[in-house]
């Protein structure tokens, strides 16, 4: 495997971003698939998926950029959204959810119910919020991360929410194993140390990585907060 090195720090300039679909767009090794579609196993080529997570009030500003490209190139990426009101009002993304389902693209619930001590009643209310206010129901759903806070909590929810997918109405997710591994994940929001909280990424989005192989599953994972 390649050695990643250290690229740039955020905020990252949008053509960046356009640039790593364009490259993915055209390697022939590697295919843009659906997010939520079913593992389909051997295939000629490499498959990655495209995930935007909307994390923060900035994140609900800047996602309308992303999608853009996402639009203009055929990009089939998939949004989720918070509902908690925890970094913004659930309401900010109205507009931005309805066009999203308007053209067809996955938008679902990114969750921290793993930080309530009821974690499973968290999460139905979350879900009960989302289907109330943007008028659907989520199919798929991302677990939002906190770093090591709660992480076994997490990990207890995650495996036991895979038992109960068809009880929520929900058919897709992430979190386990069971749905997607993903072999390599390429992201904007790699953390530097020394208490600066400065957010990174590595030269896998300028140049994307050689070593994708055949039927082999990648993510490219965005927080649109991180892209101007």
């Amino acid at each position: 495997m390649e050695q990643r090195r250290f690229y740039a720090t955020s905020p990252y300039p949008i053509a960046l971003y356009r640039r790593f679909l364009e490259q993915a767009l055209a390697f022939r090794r590697c295919e843009i698939r659906p997010f939520t579609e079913a593992s389909f196993g051997d295939g000629p080529r490499a498959r990655l998926y495209v995930r935007h997570d909307i994390d923060t009030a900035a994140c609900v500003a800047n996602t309308p950029a992303l999608l853009e490209i996402d639009r203009e190139l055929g990009i089939p990426a998939a949004v989720y959204v918070r509902v908690d009101d925890e970094d913004y009002p659930a309401e900010s993304c109205r507009a931005m959810v309805s066009r999203c389902h308007e053209i067809g693209l996955e938008v679902g619930l990114h969750t921290a119910c793993y930080t309530h001590d009821d974690s499973f009643a968290a999460f139905s209310d979350e879900l009960d919020k989302f289907t109330t206010l943007f008028g659907f129901s989520p199919l798929s759903f991302t677990m939002h991360g906190l770093g090591t806070k709660r992480q076994l909590e997490r990990q207890d929810f995650c495996a036991k929410i895979i038992k109960s997918m068809k009880k929520y109405g929900l058919r897709f997710t992430d979190c386990r194993p069971e749905f997607r591994n993903y072999d390599y994940v390429i992201e904007d929001c790699h953390l530097e140390g020394g208490g600066s909280n400065q957010r990174f990424l590595y030269n896998d989005v300028y140049r994307i990585p050689k070593f994708f192989r055949p039927s082999r599953d990648y993510l490219f994972l965005t927080h649109p907060c991180y892209w101007t």
